[in-house]
């Protein structure tokens, strides 16, 4: 909705970006198609050494290794771009230049993943559901959903058994929390507060 986006910066999708090359290279091969993809298969092999890795560490070696082979793939194709005829390969090149700054984000971001493959995954059990969601009632009743659905899936991928987290959140409203404190209420508090006492105690 309009003003609810404001300040928000957008960082584009490598898969995306690599796979326009890679169905160009199916469609007709080229050298220039061929070497993008193998500066971004190394830019990949960056992504699996800081994997698990904190946001500090994972920006500085982005920097130091990912980002002086993005600039050679971008120095590339800026140098052939205006020779190319129309065609996939060249809606992959002005796809890659035009999001240069979007494409580039994570580096600057050691919080901000690679791509939005972790995302899609999660889409996939929204697109499957879909057909629910259409009796969701009305307008407010999806914003619901739709909120609880995000909470589900924030569950999961921090580790968190989504039936136990909701129940642990009710609780705590339960108690009277307040409004400003809402923001505690997130799956990686919940894990923080159960999940690591009784590993303790497990050990």
């Amino acid at each position: 909705m309009p003003g609810q986006n404001d300040g928000v910066e957008i960082a584009r999708c490598r898969t995306h970006a690599r796979r326009k090359f890679t169905d160009s290279q199916k469609a007709a091969p080229s050298t220039l198609a061929k070497r993008v993809i193998k500066g971004l298969k190394a830019v990949y092999e960056v992504e699996e050494r800081v994997y698990g890795c904190p946001p500090e560490e994972r920006q500085a070696l982005r920097l130091a290794e990912a980002l002086p082979v993005l600039e050679k793939i971008r120095a590339d194709l800026l140098r052939v771009e205006p020779d190319l005829a129309k065609g996939r390969l060249k809606t992959a090149v002005k796809y890659f230049l035009s999001g240069w700054e979007d494409l580039t984000r994570y580096v600057y971001d050691g919080r901000l993943a690679i791509d939005n493959n972790p995302v899609e995954r999660c889409m996939r059990g929204i697109a499957l559901s879909k057909k629910n969601s259409l009796f969701a009632g009305n307008l407010m009743a999806a914003k619901n959903w739709a909120i609880f659905y995000s909470l589900i899936e924030t569950a999961r991928l921090n580790g968190v058994d989504p039936f136990r987290y909701l129940s642990w959140v009710i609780d705590q409203i339960e108690k009277g929390r307040e409004l400003t404190d809402y923001s505690q209420l997130m799956p990686w508090h919940y894990k923080a507060a159960n999940e690591a006492p009784s590993q303790g105690k497990a050990a």
